[in-house]
């Protein structure tokens, strides 16, 4: 099986609305990931970073299976603005709100420091499985 990956940050809008509309049949989550599979073999892989390489780590409450079978509406990912240290840090912790037409996820993403002046920034890797 290979694959061929391709680095995308979550800000490009090309890359988020290229992939609304296509149909989950996968979702699992791992500490440091969380991987959409979708009907045409793709994998999106969504992980996190602080920018002193700092590891994000990601939960969730919810089944990630129950976006599974729906169509992909919106990935976001939201800062937890509730959680800052002082008033010129960056959150800890943020939201990322994956939604089908039918439902929608929200998975914490937290970074292993606290301390840290970072905030987290969300990556898009897509993997196309042959």
């Amino acid at each position: 099986m290979a694959q061929v990956a391709e680095a995308l940050f979550f800000d490009s809008m090309e890359c988020r609305e290229s992939l609304y509309g296509r149909k989950i049949v996968g979702a699992r989550i791992e500490d440091r990931a969380l991987s959409l599979t979708f009907e045409n073999g793709e994998v999106l892989r969504l992980s996190g970073a602080g920018r002193c390489g700092q590891a994000v780590y990601f939960n969730c409450d919810d089944s990630v299976a129950k976006i599974v079978g729906g169509r992909l509406r919106s990935i976001e990912l939201r800062p937890d603005e509730t959680r800052c240290m002082g008033i010129s840090a960056p959150p800890a912790q943020a939201f990322l709100e994956i939604s089908t037409y039918e439902c929608f996820i929200t998975v914490r993403a937290h970074r292993e420091s606290q301390a840290s002046r970072d905030g987290i920034v969300l990556l898009i890797v897509r993997r196309q499985l042959h």
